[in-house]
């Protein structure tokens, strides 16, 4: 969005909003000539074997003097379906994509959970072992504790789950034709050890994996999958999306998700500054609070977590009360002890 010097008009607002086209899509980059008066436009399908010489529409421009209702506006037109007329809702045909560089292999926790015996050991009736049994114990001995989540990527990867890294096996990628299976598989098992909801994190990683599929606008499409498996399992919207700050995402990957981060991760490590003043502790809340203009009228925004103990915790605190999103921490349990 920018706002315009001098105009008849006034100084109107003008928002440029890239769009998605078939298997296209566009976004816009500094300009190739470096000049600080023009952008250009890229469209891409991330696969050489997509390549059509012509487009029929691919940037959207919306102007008005109230930049906010300029953005609810400008929603409304830009997610029609490309298949819909302008202005005729498409929002029950978009479908979800996430991904992460590892290779899931099973199904089943790590052992760490899996060996975890349950308070109530013993007793007839009641899940007395393994993940089931912690998630339990977690709920009861701590009243507040109302839901649990679970960190996974779109090809099923889970950080407390056995899997072979990255740097040895590359990534790994259920074809989209059968990801309903590995969903079913996962989220299923999940749900039954008492699991409410997930995160799914690393998201943008499918454009660097679209070459043989079609591209990456036609690989989030098929994986409607997940989409399917979250009304399944977990409640339609039990889903937090993370790295997600691409306009294919945006457009095609939120019928199942309603929360979505909007800015980077919290800067733990690097909080200081020779002067003192913590400046990337404000980028960051500066960078949420711009994104949540836009992104916040397809998702509910959220600013991610920080640490009670940070020097900033109180700007991150404060910063995350106006911001309209989840207000949420992650201490390490040694600094809360040193704490009480």
């Amino acid at each position: 969005m920018i706002l315009l010097d001098k105009n008849d008009l006034g100084r109107p607002y003008v928002l440029i909003l890239p769009l998605l086209q078939g298997p296209f899509r566009a976004s816009l980059q500094p300009s190739s000539h470096n000049n600080d008066y023009y952008v250009d436009m890229c469209v891409e399908s991330g696969s050489t074997s997509v390549n059509p010489s012509s487009f029929r529409s691919y940037l959207y421009m919306h102007v008005g003097d109230d930049p906010c209702s300029l953005v609810k506006e400008a929603m409304e037109v830009s997610i029609c379906h490309d298949d819909n007329p302008i202005g005729q809702e498409g929002m029950t045909k978009t479908s979800a994509g996430e991904q992460m560089p590892c290779r899931l292999i099973d199904f089943k926790e790590n052992f760490k959970f899996r060996s975890y015996e349950g308070k109530k050991k013993g007793e007839v009736g009641v899940c007395s072992k393994g993940m089931g049994a912690f998630i339990k114990d977690l709920k009861e001995e701590f009243g507040s504790v109302e839901n649990v989540y679970v960190w996974h990527a779109l090809c099923g990867t889970m950080e407390d789950l056995a899997v072979d890294k990255i740097v040895n096996n590359g990534v790994g990628l259920v074809l989209p034709e059968v990801a309903h299976k590995l969903y079913e598989g996962l989220h299923s098992h999940l749900q039954s050890v008492g699991i409410d909801g997930i995160k799914v994190d690393v998201i943008h990683l499918l454009e660097m994996l679209s070459e043989e599929f079609g591209g990456r606008v036609e690989l989030a499409k098929a994986n409607k999958a997940l989409t399917d498996s979250m009304k399944k399992h977990f409640n339609g919207n039990g889903v937090i999306a993370s790295m997600q700050h691409c306009n294919d995402f945006m457009y095609l990957g939120t019928a199942a998700i309603s929360l979505g981060r909007v800015g980077d991760d919290f800067w733990s490590e690097t909080t200081g500054a020779a002067d003192g003043t913590y400046w990337l502790q404000g980028c960051h809340a500066v960078h949420c609070a711009y994104n949540s203009l836009w992104m916040g009228n397809i998702i509910h925004p959220d600013w991610d977590m920080f640490q009670s103990t940070n020097p900033c915790a109180e700007f991150h605190a404060a910063s995350r009360a106006i911001s309209g999103g989840p207000i949420y921490i992650s201490d390490c349990w040694e600094a809360q002890l040193q704490a009480s």
